[in-house]
């Protein structure tokens, strides 16, 4: 998705649910109550846009709902990092951004992050290679015993 960065008076935004810059409310597209300029029609409506699209929220939510690495099921409070015994839960894009802004885009919706501890995060950023090719083959191989 090409992100179209626009302006209003309140600064630069990016079109994301299609009700930006429409003069309704951003999340519901709603009329709003009255003539005073603004993005939402809500409290409420303001929390849901910016819980779904801004990453400091979203990733915020989901280390909160989820304690644990989804991958090694490594707790919180039991993973502490070697430079200070801060917890280091990380929140992991499952669809990347490749190269787009990460603090406002649909990619950092609930259901596109995954809470990984620092290890298993660079796992899933650098894989380890899989051979290629057949298996090497032994050097010895009498009566189907392998050295």
């Amino acid at each position: 998705m090409t992100d179209v960065t626009m302006r209003d008076r309140f600064g630069s935004y990016s079109m994301l649910t299609g009700h930006e810059g429409s003069g309704r409310c951003w999340w519901c597209g709603g009329e709003f109550p009255d003539r005073r300029p603004r993005r939402f029609c809500s409290r409420d409506c303001s929390e849901a846009y910016n819980g779904q699209f801004v990453w400091t929220i979203a990733a915020g939510r989901a280390l909160r709902l989820h304690p644990c690495c989804a991958d090694c099921g490594v707790r919180r409070q039991d993973y502490h990092d070697r430079l200070g015994g801060r917890c280091n839960l990380e929140v992991h894009h499952i669809d990347p951004l490749n190269g787009e802004d990460r603090n406002h885009s649909v990619k950092n919706h609930p259901d596109n992050l995954v809470v990984l501890c620092h290890d298993c995060h660079m796992k899933r950023h650098h894989p380890e290679p899989q051979p290629k090719g057949p298996p090497p083959v032994p050097l010895f191989d009498y009566a189907g015993v392998s050295l």
